[in-house]
């Protein structure tokens, strides 16, 4: 087994700014076809934090771990939602919460959530 990962598809929107949800399942509906004999995992950054492309994911049997911004919310416990961003995270700490409902403004799903706060290095952000 292979400790790698390499792109497979590449394609430029004819647009300025992110993507969006129809964008996203267009170009996913190229690519998932081709691997339906193979467990995928789906790695998405900023482009790609959306609950409702996370859901689709879920419905489709693919993996994902998408990167979610810091005031998404989360049902931390039972009828208390939670921003990420008050979760008491501080650098070089991570947390892990599973089965938790992720809303961003309707609509909810059940997602396990890992976070963590990159620690700087050598005085600086890697995500800055």
């Amino acid at each position: 087994m292979a400790d790698r990962a390499f792109p497979i598809y590449l394609t430029l929107l004819p647009k300025l700014g992110s993507s969006n949800l129809t964008e996203q399942k267009s170009v996913l509906s190229k690519v998932i076809p081709i691997f339906k004999n193979y467990k995928i995992c789906l790695l998405g950054d900023r482009e790609f934090c959306s609950g409702k492309l996370a859901k689709h994911l879920q419905d489709l049997g693919v993996y994902f771990c998408l990167r979610l911004k810091k005031n998404e919310f989360v049902e931390y416990k039972k009828d208390n939602w939670v921003e990420l961003n008050d979760l008491g995270l501080v650098p070089g700490v991570s947390l892990f919460i599973q089965g938790v409902k992720v809303t961003k403004t309707r609509g909810f799903f059940n997602f396990n959530v890992a976070c963590k706060w990159q620690r700087k290095l050598k005085g600086t952000s890697p995500f800055a």
